[in-house]
């Protein structure tokens, strides 16, 4: 399926929400299965190829912040998720701009990496401040 060329980024969105429900479920053989590793390849040259939208960008953003303990090996999306947030940016909903907010947090993002889309993403929620919820208000100040 991951090798199909219909498989485009919001399958890789959905594979990685549905793992991040189940993370507490994800067994040691799981995350040892080549699945794995093939959808974070796949889903890694699809966000370098800036063929992610932004919503499947917010997802898997969202998603590797919830898989971090589960499966660390997510983490190596971050460089091009990073770089998917910046060009991404201006078609961000409030609730995902929330949730890439929220992930950064979590995931304790580094200087340089906060550095390379903090701007962006500050633009943004000046932006739709009119259009946030309470909730997306608070995860954004967490």
């Amino acid at each position: 399926v991951l090798a199909s060329p219909s498989f485009n980024d919001i399958n890789a969105a959905t594979a990685f929400v549905s793992l991040a429900k189940l993370q507490s479920s994800i067994t040691h053989r799981e995350q040892q299965n080549g699945q794995l590793k093939a959808l974070i390849t796949r889903a890694d040259r699809m966000l370098k190829l800036k063929g992610v939208a932004a919503r499947p960008v917010a997802n898997i953003f969202w998603s590797v912040a919830k898989l971090n303990a589960a499966l660390p090996e997510t983490e190596r999306l971050l460089p091009a998720l990073v770089a998917a947030v910046k060009y991404s940016a201006a078609d961000l909903k409030p609730q995902e701009l929330s949730n890439i907010v929220w992930a950064c947090a979590v995931l304790r993002l580094s200087r340089e990496q906060m550095h390379g889309i903090l701007p962006v993403l500050a633009e943004q929620v000046f932006m739709s401040a009119d259009d946030l919820s309470a909730q997306a208000i608070a995860n954004i100040c967490w």
